[in-house]
């Protein structure tokens, strides 16, 4: 079973957050994939990451429109896609727009994180019922709630 972590947007919207969570996962040296849930949210998360303020921060990324080689490709730190090809061989899966981890097969996922809209009711419920399926399927599941600042902390209880 893999870590899945819940991440709860409450004061920044999701590209912000997704930069950051992008640039920590990097500085640990992994592959990751970001499952957007329409090509629309896939562009505005790719401009997103060429845009990341942080001066020691370059987020080169490819997606799935890019057309490269397969063996280009597989290679990508940061891959986006709408669809379920998760070429690079994610360590970190990074789920938006309602995306599941039901029903997916990544092999060399060792961490999700599930990111949504806490302002959202619709959103709000359904990562409810993600978080719950998550825990009957016998994954370690977290809960981060974003701060005023726009960082992360795990509430107690």
């Amino acid at each position: 079973m893999v870590e899945v972590s819940f991440y709860h947007l409450t004061t920044r919207g999701l590209t912000d957050a997704l930069g950051q969570l992008v640039f920590m996962a990097r500085g640990r040296d992994m592959r990751v994939a970001i499952a957007c849930g329409s090509v629309e949210s896939l562009v505005q998360v790719s401009d997103s990451l060429w845009a990341y303020p942080r001066a020691e921060a370059f987020l080169a990324h490819c997606h799935s429109g890019d057309k490269l080689p397969d063996e280009q490709a597989r290679v990508q730190k940061i891959w986006l896609t709408a669809a379920d090809d998760f070429v690079n061989e994610p360590e970190l899966l990074i789920l938006c727009d309602g995306r599941s981890l039901d029903g997916l097969v990544v092999p060399s996922v060792t961490r999700v994180l599930d990111v949504f809209d806490g302002n959202d009711d619709e959103q709000l419920a359904l990562a409810r019922e993600r978080y719950r399926l998550a825990k009957v399927a016998g994954h370690e599941v977290k809960y981060y709630a974003q701060n005023e600042s726009g960082g992360w902390h795990q509430p107690r209880g």
